[in-house]
């Protein structure tokens, strides 16, 4: 071998075996700081500990706005018209034959959810003499409690604005409002009423007070006027009477034996024939709309057709029964102790009432129910009385309805 080659060759291997070492170092020193870009360890070394990114902060949230509590709240009244009677009436007819006069009274709640402050009860319109009011509310009300307003009648009834309606008239009412510092105001109208007083569509002959003493008194009521002043008891439909024996309406029938017996048609019942006029003149009702000859027989034409209209703005007016119209007849009692609360007692008799003639009842005559039914004859002072006359007689008619 040439002694030159030997020179040249030696050197590069000392080049490469300090370069190699040289990258070993470099490798080990990389690695002891962190850097490079190998994720392996070198052999013996420790892997440095897993990155945890920084906690992430919410964003901050906004509260919901605040509904403020409510300040203030609601009443409400149990009913807006009350009516009482006047005290030292007998209510004849009624079970138990009660006095007049029952006390009655409004509930007043507090339908919100705060108290009610500086409550108070104020009536409009003075209250006629002799009623008392009296009341539980105090001054404040909780949520959802209640008190009441009571009245106690005299034997005055509300005033026309000038007499008490006895006399004849529309009562004005009393109107008895509540309220407080944080409410509304409610507020019902009261009246007291007495025989003649014009309410519920016609003038007041008897009362009921076995209702509910939360709310209004019952009774009857008769027209202010005539709805016919000539007409037929019944009718053919050709101008002329119809002699017919409606089934369940004489003076002796009764709901649990009916007179006539016969004759019954679909919707009838067994009347209390002397008293019941609304059953009464249901029965006629049904017989001349459907199954008479000729029928539908006008309303025009027949007594208890006549009150089948809508008077007053009232729609469920009949022709009222014997006893209701009067006394006299065996079933109807005396003045003194009439079987019902009766519109010549109490509208003529003791209101004074100018009402004079013959009227027709809608109770048939037991002895001949077929052509002949009983009538009232109205009078002043005195002289008033009922008769049975034949139907085809032209008589008025005055209709009633209860309330």
């Amino acid at each position: 071998m040439p002694p030159d080659r030997c020179e040249f060759d030696t050197l590069p291997a000392l080049a490469r075996t300090f370069a190699a070492c040289i990258l070993s170092l470099s490798i080990l020193l990389l690695a002891a700081c962190g850097g490079g870009t190998s994720s392996t360890p070198p052999t013996g070394g420790t892997a440095p500990p897993p990155t945890t990114p920084p906690p992430t902060t919410p964003p901050p949230t906004t509260p919901p706005p605040t509904t403020p509590p409510p300040t203030s709240t609601t009443l409400a009244a149990s009913v807006s018209t009350l009516a009482l009677s006047t005290a030292g009436l007998t209510e004849y007819g009624i079970a138990g034959t009660p006095a007049s006069g029952l006390s009655r009274s409004i509930t007043i709640t507090n339908t919100g959810a705060v108290t009610a402050s500086a409550l108070t009860v104020v009536p409009a319109a003075a209250l006629p003499s002799g009623t008392a009011m009296t009341t539980t509310c105090g001054s404040l009300l909780a949520a959802g409690a209640s008190c009441t307003v009571s009245f106690t009648p005299g034997a005055t009834a509300t005033s026309d604005g000038t007499n008490p309606c006895t006399a004849g008239t529309a009562p004005v009412p009393a109107a008895v409002s509540v309220s407080g510092s944080n409410t509304n105001t409610v507020s019902t109208d009261v009246v007291v009423l007495g025989y003649g007083c014009i309410d519920q569509g016609g003038y007041v002959y008897a009362f009921d007070d076995t209702t509910p003493a939360s709310a209004s008194v019952g009774g009857k009521v008769l027209t202010t006027s005539d709805q016919s002043t000539g007409i037929r008891w019944a009718a053919n439909g050709s101008s002329g009477v119809a002699n017919d024996a409606i089934y369940g309406i004489t003076e002796v029938s009764t709901s649990s034996s009916p007179d006539p017996t016969a004759g019954q048609v679909a919707g009838q019942s067994a009347c209390n024939g002397a008293t019941d006029g609304a059953c009464d003149t249901n029965n006629l009702y049904l017989y001349y709309q459907n199954d008479a000859t000729n029928a539908p027989i006008p309303l025009s034409q027949y007594a208890a057709g006549a009150c089948k209209a809508t008077i007053g703005g009232y729609s469920d007016w009949y022709l009222p029964a014997v006893c209701e119209m009067g006394y006299g007849n065996p079933a109807c009692g005396s003045s003194g102790a009439p079987t019902l609360q009766n519109a010549q007692s109490d509208l003529v008799d003791a209101s004074g009432l100018s009402l004079s003639g013959f009227y027709w009842s809608s109770t048939e005559y037991s002895a001949n129910p077929q052509a002949i039914a009983w009538l009232q004859y109205f009078a002043t002072g005195g002289g008033s009385a009922q008769f049975s006359a034949t139907k085809s007689n032209l008589l008025s008619v005055r209709c009633s309805r209860a309330f």
